[in-house]
């Protein structure tokens, strides 16, 4: 039986059109709507590859002098807790 992880559903449409926090937004104009952090293009997704391909915090402040450690540690919230209200749907064939 198929599953369906949705962790955007509705939440998703509402979000897009507001603030997500402080730090991260979600906007469909930039990044095709991919959660980045606020004011720049900086996806959150790119943030978490760097940290477990074994980047440190001080290597992406170097590397992205916008940011500030601040905005590392928003990026991971919010996927700790995208995660933690993600729902998994079984999906039965017609």
């Amino acid at each position: 039986m198929p599953f369906l992880a949705s962790g955007y559903s509705a939440t998703a449409t509402i979000e897009a059109e507001s603030n997500v926090t402080d730090r991260i937004e979600i906007n469909a104009g930039v990044m095709q709507g991919k959660p980045v952090v606020r004011g720049t293009r900086i996806p959150v997704e790119l943030l978490l590859r760097k940290l477990a391909e074994g980047a440190m915090i001080e290597d992406l402040l170097d590397a992205y002098p916008r940011l500030a450690a601040d905005d590392i540690r928003a990026a991971l919230e919010y996927v700790v807790d995208t995660i933690a209200h993600e729902s998994v749907l079984a999906l039965t064939s017609p």
